[in-house]
């Protein structure tokens, strides 16, 4: 039942945001809209910035969760659930500030690329763990920042051109056992 009173609350939120400017919607208007009483938004939610978070990490939870075995294969889904849903992640994008889309999606994004360096690099970050951490907030910001470029300034991306891209990065930010960073052969496979 929980899940399916957010979902109701988060669908009324999206269609209202066609509408009117995020600033405008009100919790009356959600609560009108969706027949439900206050008391049943302010259960499930703080505020509706609280509502475009869960949307954003409703949005991208398979994504966030689950098994993949290629970094670029997760990117390439996460672009896909970005040019699906560009509408609603334009009108965010042009009324909030970036910082609260990114805090909402960004503890998943830190796990799944946490996985994915340990799944493609096994043992490479036995000797300097706090590396992990360091690598794995490096790739969570850019590629928040990434699929707000995205957002902001493409107009389409192909699957192929995400690929290059993220393929580009990995090779970019690769790592030696000695721990220097090295820029890789375009020839290399990852």
């Amino acid at each position: 039942m929980c899940y399916s009173t957010k979902k109701k609350i988060a669908d009324c939120v999206r269609q209202l945001m066609k509408r009117k400017e995020i600033s405008k919607i009100t919790i009356g208007d959600i609560m009108e809209a969706t027949g439900m009483s206050r008391q049943s938004f302010y259960y499930h939610f703080k505020d509706i910035y609280d509502v475009l978070e869960w949307i954003g990490c409703n949005d991208f939870k398979d994504q966030l969760q689950g098994q993949y075995d290629s970094m670029e294969k997760w990117a390439c889904d996460l672009m896909e659930v970005l040019q699906r849903e560009r509408s609603f992640y334009e009108k965010l994008a042009n009324e909030l500030a970036w910082p609260m889309i990114v805090r909402g999606v960004r503890m998943a994004l830190d796990a799944q690329v946490r996985r994915l360096l340990l799944g493609e690099n096994p043992g490479m970050f036995e000797k300097h763990p706090e590396e992990l951490e360091a690598v794995t907030s490096f790739l969570s910001t850019s590629i928040c920042y990434y699929m707000i470029d995205f957002v902001y300034y493409r107009k389409t991306l192909s699957g192929e051109q995400v690929k290059r891209d993220v393929q580009f990065m990995m090779r970019a930010i690769a790592k030696t056992d000695a721990g220097l960073a090295v820029l890789l052969p375009r020839t290399a496979v990852l």
